[in-house]
């Protein structure tokens, strides 16, 4: 039974950046994923059946990396082969009648498309992102430590301001987004780019994810070159370059407990590691709490309310296809630019509220409200010469209403995900070569994420900040002794953004009393 320091659970990014952290402090770490390869969300594959040469990323594809995250420097994963594209314009977002803008890095830039139809929401979109700017300056900071409570949030301000703050915060984003602008052309897009934490416009208490159009402006949109499994594929190497071990196709069934201390893992193949110092699994503490772990070794309370952490119906569907040119958006009078960045498909609030019910419901959504992407517009090495990709993605039901099953229909949806772009660029329809669908249920199958949800946990106030993902595990430690939690379903959430794994590290080397605090440096 081999020896480790610190056994990681999984090789998404978090797994890995956790692991690159405790490695290059020096200790014996080892990655252990389920599948032939490491990713998890942010793996590039040859997937598309009778499609070779076409790599598509399965999950993820645009990376807001904050500037102020210095994951990928401290760990120095550029050594590696890791190259960013700049996606500007960052997105295009067209409308049935024929309106469209792009939303590009530059603020200026994109108030001018703004103000073709509403130069009072221009002027609004600025001081909307500025207003949210303001907000990173408290927020940002407290992404990179064990999550504030809301008493702390609310202390960081005072008398009015931290009651207006506390009041946004309460809010959902249409009902932000009400009070700030007029035109649904403004308001559709950003309700999308916020839903894509898995949350409907109503819901209350999610407002803060609008804070993403902040963040894009701010730090930029940026693509892997290669594709999006190019960061894990680096960042694997890079543990192993700092003495790390990362073995694939070594699924975790046992996390070993003795004496009230995390030991080791047991695997589907009766393999067994043990761990001297820690376990950290980068999955859903749901699975750990529920799964993993022995009865025997869990506190009934725990293991309770683990099991009721909230995972809702509403996950991901998927059409990856090879296309034989290029998206055209003829009636907009666009020519390439349109397809650098993503395409935002929703032409209004209540469209994407309306797509949220059906799924909510068990119902595919009657009117698809899609984000599409062509990554090899800007990446050419992804298909074939004088070919494409498309990735359409859209939120659908893990369980389907009145007894259907996604093997029967998804092809289906599929069709009409299509059909659905073919009404803004009509040249789809026939363009599409080949295609892989991914329902929910795949993509379960794929991850092992429970519904097959990308960020592990719904991301709502009750599961965000000190309550993610429960109160008395929120700080990455756990009351088994050695046994941390990080990835997606920790703060501050989900996302290509490293922090999880770098937060758990950095526990992690502070109860070891190992390490320096690179931040220092």
């Amino acid at each position: 039974m081999p020896d480790y320091d610190v056994i990681i659970i999984g090789a998404g990014h978090n797994g890995l950046t956790c692991a690159g952290y405790l490695a290059k402090a020096g200790l014996r770490v080892l990655v252990l994923e389920r599948r032939r390869v490491v990713g998890g969300g942010a793996t590039t594959e040859e997937s598309i059946p009778g499609a070779p040469g076409f790599k598509v990323n399965t999950c993820s594809v645009d990376h807001f990396l904050n500037e102020k995250v210095p994951v990928l420097k401290h760990l120095e994963v550029a050594r590696f082969g890791l190259q960013y594209l700049a996606v500007d314009p960052m997105f295009f977002c067209p409308f049935p009648d024929g309106t469209y803008f792009f939303i590009y890095r530059d603020m200026e830039r994109t108030c001018r498309e703004i103000a073709r139809f509403s130069p009072r929401d221009a002027e609004a979109y600025a001081r909307f992102v500025e207003h949210w700017r303001y907000a990173a300056l408290l927020l940002d900071p407290l992404r990179f430590s064990p999550p504030p409570s809301f008493n702390l949030l609310a202390g960081l301000m005072e008398g009015d301001e931290a009651d207006e703050f506390m009041r946004v915060l309460l809010l959902s984003p249409q009902q932000l987004l009400d009070e700030w602008f007029e035109s649904e052309y403004v308001k559709a897009p950003i309700a999308w780019i916020a839903g894509q934490l898995g949350t409907p416009p109503s819901q209350i208490g999610t407002s803060v994810t609008t804070t993403l159009i902040e963040i894009a402006h701010r730090s930029g949109v940026h693509r892997p070159k290669g594709g999006s499994g190019m960061l894990t594929q680096a960042m694997a190497a890079m543990v192993e370059s700092y003495g790390g071990a990362v073995q694939t196709d070594a699924e975790v069934t046992q996390i070993l407990v003795e004496s009230g201390t995390a030991v080791g893992v047991r695997l589907a193949d009766g393999r067994e590691y043990r761990a001297t110092k820690a376990v950290v699994p980068s999955i859903d503490a749901r699975r750990v709490f529920t799964r993993l772990i022995g009865p025997e070794h869990v506190d009934e309370k725990l293991r309770r309310r683990a099991g009721h952490i909230a995972i809702s119906n509403v996950s991901m569907m998927k059409v990856d296809c090879a296309l034989s040119e290029l998206p055209r958006f003829e009636k907009y009078e666009v020519g390439r630019e349109a397809s650098i960045g993503s395409h935002i498909i929703c032409p209004s609030v209540q469209y994407l509220e309306t797509a949220f019910d059906d799924a909510k419901q068990g119902i595919p959504p009657r009117q698809p409200a899609l984000w599409s992407v062509c990554a090899s517009a800007l990446d050419p090495s992804l298909a074939p010469p004088g070919m494409h990709t498309l990735y359409l993605f859209q939120f659908a039901p893990y369980e389907l209403a009145g007894g259907r099953d996604w093997e029967s229909i998804k092809e289906e949806v599929a069709d009409s995900m299509i059909e659905t772009l073919a009404q803004y660029a009509p040249n789809v329809r026939k363009a599409v070569i080949a295609r892989r669908v991914t329902s929910p249920v795949d993509e379960e199958r794929r991850t092992g994420n429970i519904k097959g949800q990308g960020y592990h946990i719904d991301s709502t106030l009750n599961q965000m900040f000190g309550f993610r993902p429960l109160p008395e595990i929120s700080r990455y430690r756990t009351p088994i002794r050695g046994l941390y939690l990080t990835g997606a379903g920790t703060h501050p959430g989900g996302g290509i953004t490293c922090i999880p794994g770098h937060n758990t590290a950095k526990v992690v080397l502070e109860d070891l009393g190992v390490g320096r605090n690179e931040e220092e440096e």
